[in-house]
């Protein structure tokens, strides 16, 4: 008879059987959704960098939580996001602002109509569009059924402090911080060989956002990325991980209890 092994990774939503789901609604638990995009990320990183941040990230906040006595699953992650700055490059998929919103309002109205009313968007994509959208998304969730979906804006100034002079420089495109986390959590997915080769490149992507610039090598981004990919090492995505995963925590905390407020950082700024 074949041994069957205890599921390594209990805490994945889509691992569940209905009826056990259908359990944990009553304890009211905290369910991540990983959000991500198909773009450049460089020569040397992969087109799925964004989404195996905001996956590897969940992985760590649900460990962390779970420890914390939180119950805390991960949803199946969205893979595809409006990321229309980089489709001058080839493997660039960009869905429409529609089809992005269409898709996280049914998602999150499917399970809040099953009382699964704690919802925390785990989004490592900073197109300006894309976060305007998410924002404009939790409004309109919370206008229909009047629950409040969290999701962390990690380019507010107080939160872009902790996270590195290169995130605070806003030179950090598939550079260092990008890719320090992705080797972090998969060594493998990284061209070593042609990242240590790689210059630094200065464009401050705030700066060249806020004139207008909407293509990245109108931008100066040549080869998809700006910052420095050279200087990445797993030691500094782990401690950006750990850094991450400690704003989470903090803020899921807060909303479990219902106390969560926040502010859009640079990018959510809807009114600029």
């Amino acid at each position: 008879m074949k041994e069957i092994k205890e599921n390594p990774l209990p805490y994945y939503f889509n691992n569940l059987t209905w009826a056990e789901a259908g359990e944990i609604v009553k304890e009211n638990p905290l369910l991540l959704l990983p959000m991500g995009t198909v773009e450049p990320h460089g020569p040397h990183g992969p087109l799925n960098t964004d989404l195996v941040i905001s996956s590897e990230t969940s992985i760590r906040a649900a460990k962390k939580l779970r420890k914390m006595g939180m119950e805390t699953f991960i949803l199946p992650s969205i893979n595809y996001a409006v990321a229309n700055y980089a489709s001058c490059f080839p493997g660039s998929i960009s869905i429409s602002e529609n089809a992005f919103r269409f898709l996280v309002e049914d998602i999150c109205l499917a399970l809040i109509n099953q009382g699964f009313n704690k919802i925390f968007i785990i989004n490592n994509h900073f197109e300006p569009e894309h976060v305007k959208l998410i924002y404009s998304i939790i409004d309109n969730i919370c206008k229909i059924t009047g629950v409040q979906i969290c999701y962390l804006d990690l380019t507010r100034k107080d939160r872009a402090e902790l996270l590195g002079e290169e995130f605070r420089s806003g030179e950090c495109h598939a550079g260092s911080y990008e890719t320090s986390l992705v080797m972090a959590a998969d060594l493998n997915l990284v061209r070593e060989n042609i990242k240590k080769s790689l210059p630094y490149v200065p464009i401050n992507l705030v700066e060249v956002i806020d004139k207008g610039m909407k293509d990245f090598k109108q931008m100066g981004l040549k080869e998809a990325y700006c910052g420095s990919p050279a200087q990445a090492s797993v030691e500094e995505g782990n401690r950006l991980y750990e850094t991450i995963v400690d704003l989470i925590v903090d803020s899921a905390t807060k909303y479990k209890q219902g106390s969560y407020t926040d502010e859009p950082g640079f990018y959510g700024n809807i009114n600029k």
